[in-house]
């Protein structure tokens, strides 16, 4: 899901994660932002194993991001 300026629906970015991992539970998240990283939302993040990129990133440090994601949700779904 690609928002614009972090909202999509009037939606905040983490009430937009939560809706999409409750409706599609296994889908890697990574979230993105350009703006600086409030550290109550990093520890929900980090709380619950979604990596985050912060812009300019490069191809790399999105690459390293997914690999995570994908990571865990491969971890989650061996532990069912």
């Amino acid at each position: 899901v690609r928002t614009k300026r972090g909202r999509v629906y009037r939606l905040s970015g983490m009430e937009l994660i939560t809706e999409v991992e409750r409706r599609y539970p296994m889908l890697p998240i990574v979230a993105i932002s350009g703006f600086a990283m409030n550290p109550t939302v990093r520890q929900e993040l980090d709380g619950r194993r979604i990596p985050f990129v912060g812009k300019p990133f490069t191809p790399g440090d999105f690459a390293a991001a997914m690999d995570r994601a994908i990571g865990h949700k491969a971890k989650l779904a061996l532990s069912q």
